[in-house]
């Protein structure tokens, strides 16, 4: 149980930036963050195109319907579906102290006395 109050006293968890595409973040070199987290911050539906052929790599796409497309959906229009998209995202990461990283926590309790000082100015 000790090691475990350690361990949250010696991590501390940040949100870094926003991101628009769902790309890994790219770590190079030294480095103390070691544990990413890419989560969903904002979510909106989306009207998306159906080929009435059913072919996926058609789908979302009315410039790829040619005249197939018009034999099969007949007299009416295009047919879409609506989708739950992401269209913004967090990246938290943890980063960790090795110097607070003691039996006593002395490092990290000066840290804290410190910042908190600070805020009381």
């Amino acid at each position: 149980m000790a090691e475990d109050k350690c361990y949250y006293k010696c991590v501390r968890w940040r949100v870094l930036t926003r991101i628009q595409d769902t790309v890994e973040p790219n770590i190079q070199g030294q480095t103390s963050v070691r544990d990413w987290q890419i989560v969903p911050q904002l979510k909106r539906k989306e009207k998306v195109y159906i080929c009435p052929r059913w072919i996926d790599v058609h789908r979302g796409n009315l410039q790829k319907f040619g005249r197939q497309y018009r034999n099969a959906k007949g007299e009416g229009g295009p047919e879409y579906d609506t989708e739950n998209v992401t269209s913004e995202w967090l990246v938290a990461r943890a980063r960790f102290h090795p110097g607070w990283m003691t039996d006593s926590g002395a490092p990290f309790l000066a840290h804290w006395q410190t910042r908190r000082s600070r805020k009381s100015l």
